[in-house]
């Protein structure tokens, strides 16, 4: 079996989900934002360097952060260095979507 990663998510970052089902709910789109977080959350935990852009490194804790549009979902996460753990520092709508 292959070894997955650690994935945790920042309190933001849960809470700018939930704002985003929310707005998307109310147009009618909450249940393709569901099933967009549950394919991010099983690409990061399975291969989140592919996942993503990288976008810029934080040498001082170690990650390198990604950054990966999945319309309507944009997430921004740190993969570490050394450890098999991501950490999901926020999710954005999709600019333009109207969410």
């Amino acid at each position: 079996m292959e070894e997955t990663f650690d994935v945790v998510y920042l309190n933001v970052a849960l809470d700018q989900f939930r704002d985003l089902f929310q707005r998307a709910k109310k147009k009618g789109a909450g249940a393709n934002v569901l099933d967009v977080g549950k394919e991010i959350d099983k690409q990061l935990r399975l291969d989140p360097i592919h996942f993503g852009d990288p976008i810029y490194p934080l040498r001082h804790l170690g990650l390198m952060v990604y950054i990966r549009a999945m319309s309507p979902v944009v997430v921004t996460y740190g993969v570490h260095e050394t450890e098999k753990v991501v950490f999901v520092g926020s999710f954005e709508a999709v600019p333009g979507l109207g969410i």
